[in-house]
C-alpha cells in the first residue's frame, strides 16, 4: 500500500472476521467532457467538405491524449495535423509527431506551409 493511513483502514477492516473487502479490485470507468477548438477550419466553396488544421510546434501527451479522444468521438471528422518540425514525441522513443499522427489515422506534414494537395483536395470537392 502506498499510504500508511490506507494501511491503517485495512487493518482495522481486518479485525472484523464477517466483513469482505477488497483493496483496488475494481475499475468503474468514467467519460469527462471537454470541448475541441480547432486551430483552423478550411472550408470548400460549398461548405460541403471540411478540413480541420492543428498547427504543432510542441506536441506533449497531453495533446496527443486529447486529439485521440477527438478522433474517438469524431471518427468521420477530417483533422490534419502541420508539425513545425518532426520532433520524437519523447526523448527516448523513436517515434516522431508524423508517425504518431499516421499510427492514429490523422494525416500530416512538417513544415511552415500547408501542402498544396489539401488545398487541392478542397479546390475539387
Amino acid at each position: 500500500m502506498e499510504s500508511r493511513l490506507k494501511e491503517s483502514i485495512q487493518s482495522i477492516l481486518k479485525k472484523f472476521k464477517k466483513l469482505s473487502f477488497g483493496y483496488e479490485d475494481t475499475k468503474l470507468a468514467y467519460i469527462t467532457s471537454h470541448n475541441y477548438i480547432p486551430d483552423f477550419t478550411l472550408y470548400n466553396k460549398n461548405k460541403t467538405k471540411i478540413i480541420y488544421v492543428e498547427a504543432k510546434g510542441n506536441f506533449p501527451p497531453a495533446d496527443r491524449a486529447k486529439m485521440k479522444a477527438v478522433k474517438k468521438a469524431h471518427p468521420d471528422l477530417d483533422i490534419r495535423f502541420v508539425f513545425q518540425k518532426d520532433n520524437l514525441i519523447q526523448k527516448k522513443s523513436k517515434t516522431t509527431y508524423s508517425m504518431w499522427a499516421t499510427k492514429n489515422g490523422f494525416l500530416s506534414s512538417v513544415g511552415e506551409e500547408l501542402p498544396k494537395e489539401w488545398l487541392e483536395d478542397l479546390n475539387n470537392a
